[in-house]
């Protein structure tokens, strides 16, 4: 993985070659529940709203991360969208603004764009 710098913002990216199915794949990550296995520092995931957005289902999320000492927990409400392809698959999410009240000794997060990009790959 390698980080960059845009502005004041830091972002990452990774790639990883994964022997699966696209589809299997996707359905996977695109779970709620397989998020906590993904990433252990997920402490809780809610959907708060599901809305529809040019034929797609997309969800508004709560999601709360475990802080690493001496930072507290984090937490972000973001909207994700998801897009099942033959070759590609996406799952994109961006912070929105649906109330949700703030949590004590909680910082909020915003994630500007975030999610995965699924290729289907020959090996």
């Amino acid at each position: 993985m390698f980080k960059m710098t845009v502005g004041d913002r830091v972002m990452s990216k990774g790639e990883q070659k994964i022997n699966m199915p696209i589809h299997v794949l996707f359905d996977k990550i695109s779970s709620e529940d397989s998020l906590k296995v993904i990433n252990p520092q997920l402490k809780e995931i809610q959907v708060l709203h599901t809305l529809n957005i040019n034929g797609k289902e997309a969800k508004v999320n709560y999601m709360r991360y475990a802080g690493i000492w001496p930072v507290e927990d984090r937490d972000l409400v973001n909207i994700g969208i998801k897009q099942k392809g033959d070759e590609e698959c996406l799952i994109a999410t961006q912070h929105c603004d649906y109330p949700r009240p703030l949590e004590k000794k909680v910082t909020r997060a915003k994630c500007f764009i975030g999610g995965w990009v699924l290729k289907k790959i020959d090996s």
